[in-house]
């Protein structure tokens, strides 16, 4: 990321359904096919939900035998693969302990897993979800399919669900100026956020009062006594003593939670963001959805970025499109989206088996 801007991607939609902003895949309800194969491990993969279901525990049999379910289990489904979350899997919604009912389409999550989730045997052990951003709406543009937050459009090309307070579908039209609303999604190679779930919280009724925001970005002018630095357009105040989950570093990514007023954000939490595959063991499955974001070591390295994640290719880089058949490394272009299935090298990179270009 190069500035802060409204942030992990899903499948384009038809100008219909953005323009009406309706869910892809229900409402998350039904029941979950598990069948099919794959190749099974350990490993994590970060994606946007595109599907919700139930499995009962009784058609698993003995796939399963590690996961702990009572008589049903939600699942999930991110990059394709389906996950059983059981009553032992640790569910966090933004910093806070959650149940899996409370996951929804759209979501960009990150899951721990062990299993296959191409067979619909993978048991998740931990899924964590953090929205890129809830602010007030100050405008809404519906010919050109957006909304602005913080001074920031906000694409919603590849959106997959829209909710209003009572949980029912809305449409774009129907967010109005000073709607309170969390956003989760993907940044491009250019810093727009491409949301995938757009959820109104409620309205601002006094809009010149402080509101409480939260917001993703990169880290500048960080003050030499450590308390203040600029995010994008907005000015941070750490208030003395405030402890802060990880090192502060010029450049680096963090999430503020806080009190805006004006353009002055007075933090009440900030986390320093890290990529969850820098702690994954050398081997472990990785499966990683977004745009990418950066080619210029592609000829010099065999490196692209997915989302600011090093993607290394090999010979046995399989690169395709998901539609029409096989792709090429020409294909590999700043703000295309992709799937990535590898493995991790233990040092924050994915070597990549197979690159799948949407559409």
């Amino acid at each position: 990321m190069h500035e802060m801007t409204l942030s992990h991607p899903a499948r384009w939609l038809g100008p219909l359904l953005l323009a009406l902003l309706t869910a892809c895949g229900g409402g998350g309800g039904g029941t979950t096919d598990v069948a099919g194969g794959g190749i099974g491990g350990t490993g994590i993969s970060s994606g946007p939900i595109t599907a919700t279901g139930t499995v009962a525990a009784a058609s698993l049999g003995g796939a399963v035998t590690t996961a702990a379910i009572s008589t049903a289990a939600t699942t999930i489904t991110v990059n394709g693969g389906v996950f059983v979350i059981s009553d032992m899997a640790t569910v966090t919604l933004n910093g806070a302990a959650a149940g899996a009912d409370a996951l929804r389409i759209g979501q960009v999550v990150t899951v721990t897993f062990t299993g296959d989730p191409t067979a619909g045997t993978a048991i998740a052990t931990a899924v964590t979800y953090d929205p890129n951003l809830t602010a007030p709406v100050e405008a809404v543009d519906v010919a050109g399919r957006r909304v602005m937050l913080l001074g920031q459009w906000v694409s919603v090309d590849t959106l997959l669900d829209a909710d209003g307070e009572d949980g029912n579908d809305i449409t774009l039209d129907e967010l109005d100026v000073d709607d309170l609303v969390e956003i989760s999604g993907s940044h491009d190679a250019d810093g727009l956020l491409h949301a995938t779930r757009i959820e109104r919280k409620g309205q601002s009724t006094e809009p010149t009062a402080p509101v409480e925001v939260e917001v993703e970005g990169v880290v500048a002018d960080l003050a030499a006594d450590r308390l203040g630095f600029t995010l994008g357009t907005l000015t941070v105040v750490i208030p003395q003593g405030l402890a802060i989950d990880g090192t502060l570093a010029e450049g680096g990514d963090v999430d503020v939670e806080g009190s805006l007023s004006g353009s002055t954000l007075t933090a009440s939490d900030i986390q320093v963001k890290s990529s969850p595959i820098e702690q994954q063991e050398v081997g472990s499955q990785v499966e990683l959805e977004g745009f990418i974001t950066a080619v210029d070591r592609l000829a010099s390295h065999d490196e692209i970025e997915v989302d600011g994640v090093v993607v290394r290719l090999t010979s046995a880089t399989e690169i395709r499109r998901d539609e029409s058949g096989m792709a090429t490394r020409a294909h590999l272009m700043p703000n295309v989206e992709v799937e990535v299935e590898g493995r991790a090298d233990g040092a924050g990179a994915v070597e990549a088996e197979q690159i799948t270009l949407d559409g």
